[in-house]
């Protein structure tokens, strides 16, 4: 890559006067040696291990001390040497994280919150924005390259979505928040509304002047800590204008507890830590990470067209609040925001979702009923095991443990609340 800039330079921008410097942002050292020499008046920082499922397994304590270890080295350096401005490009997978890479590149945005509250000189700035078309690592040279192959084209789920930006766009914002930022701030890029990576594969096998019949799709599964849907904003944070219309400030809190010289001591260890381990630590530095590792990807048998295993577009019939992505994308805010950390649904198309919904919330307790709630307290179902009451005092004993201590309950259908509150089995506050 350094060889790559290099060569570009030289030919498109003759008259800059470029230093190539090969060196690790953990060897501190090196670091200081640059920033002395060249006395950088801005520093970006883009240094960082973003593929996800690399990341995941393997390889996650190299993704804490490169992405966050990395970045406090740099960012002490940068002060020691009166560096005036420290950009770091984040993400936004540091957004409610559910992977190693995600949850490290928040910590990097927590050091860097925390070398501006120590600094007299150097003004810290962070900027998150999705991905980045043409990029290294993105679906679009990946699409390219099957295309080129004859296919198929790998796409993991018929409904993920991200954010893209232009290369062009992406940097122009960057240099505007760094000329605009005053210190410590987040700054959250407009990115437009997320596309479907189905769609793109759709319309790059168009562009190349194929049919999909031509060129398949297959589907591949989620892979470990890969998200359906990317946010921008974290449940706790919220955004105040710029005078510019595609920037926003992020008004972000400090975890509860942090001890610099803690965080500092784990990420300095010098022997090797587990991905479990990583994870385990990670979730204490960084208290929204919420692991998810689906099942192992494997490939499925392409279809045309694809036919998903239950149709998502569901007829809004009682309580049920999911229709589509979008709906379940938000059903996952509101859970979030209400600190829900009980579900009950029956098991029926909406429930499936319904429960997913819960899953991708952290809900911890998540209950299908099989039969419903009604049942358990019906007079209506003629088996002996109804009529003696006996299978209903049962069921009611499951439910009054399993609502144990829940501080706050979701219900997919409204008569499931009024059955459980009459029972007194929940109170009519604690129910969302």
């Amino acid at each position: 890559a350094l060889y790559t800039l290099r060569e570009e330079f030289a030919e498109r921008m003759p008259e800059i006067d470029l230093v190539p410097v090969a060196g690790d942002i953990k060897d501190r050292a090196r670091v200081v040696e640059v920033l002395e020499r060249h006395a950088p008046a801005i520093v970006f920082h883009a240094a960082a291990y973003k593929h996800v499922p690399l990341m995941e397994e393997h390889n996650a304590w190299q993704a804490a001390r490169n992405n966050a270890l990395g970045t406090l080295i740099l960012g002490e350096a940068a002060m020691e040497a009166g560096v005036d401005k420290f950009v770091l490009v984040s993400t936004d997978k540091a957004v409610n994280p559910t992977n190693v890479m995600g949850a490290t590149k928040r910590l990097a945005e927590v050091v860097c919150q925390d070398l501006q509250a120590r600094s007299t000189r150097t003004r810290f700035e962070m900027v998150r924005f999705g991905n980045v078309l043409g990029s290294a690592g993105s679906v679009i040279p990946k699409f390219q390259a099957q295309i080129e192959r004859g296919g198929p084209i790998t796409v993991t789920h018929p409904e993920i979505t991200r954010y893209f930006m232009a290369t062009h766009e992406a940097a122009q914002l960057m240099l505007q928040a760094a000329a605009m930022g005053e210190g410590g701030e987040i700054f959250v890029l407009d990115m437009g509304e997320p596309i479907r990576v189905l769609d793109v594969a759709r319309h790059m096998i168009r562009l190349s002047g194929y049919a999909e019949s031509e060129i398949s799709i297959v589907f591949t599964g989620l892979r470990p800590g890969e998200k359906l849907y990317e946010e921008v904003l974290a449940n706790a944070e919220q955004t105040r204008a710029t005078h510019h219309s595609k920037l926003r400030v992020a008004r972000s809190v400090m975890p509860d507890g942090l001890v610099m010289q803690e965080l500092r001591d784990w990420l300095m260890y010098r022997s090797p830590r587990s991905d479990d381990e990583v994870r385990r630590d990670l979730r204490r530095w960084v208290p929204e990470y919420a692991p998810y590792n689906p099942p192992k990807p494997m490939l499925v048998k392409p279809s045309s067209p694809f036919e998903a295993p239950v149709d998502i577009r569901l007829d809004r019939a009682g309580m049920n609040p999911v229709r589509d992505v979008a709906d379940l994308a938000a059903l996952v805010r509101r859970l979030r925001a209400l600190r829900v950390d009980a579900s009950f649904a029956y098991f029926i198309k909406p429930a499936i979702y319904g429960t997913l919904a819960a899953r991708l919330a952290g809900v911890r307790r998540r209950f299908v009923m099989i039969e419903g709630a009604g049942y358990v307290f019906s007079e209506q179902d003629d088996t002996d095991a109804w009529r003696s009451g006996a299978m209903r005092r049962l069921v009611t004993a499951l439910y009054r443990v399993a609502l144990s201590g829940a501080q706050r309950v979701f219900f997919l259908n409204e008569d499931d609340v009024e059955l459980f509150v009459s029972q007194r089995m929940v109170k009519r506050e604690q129910v969302c």
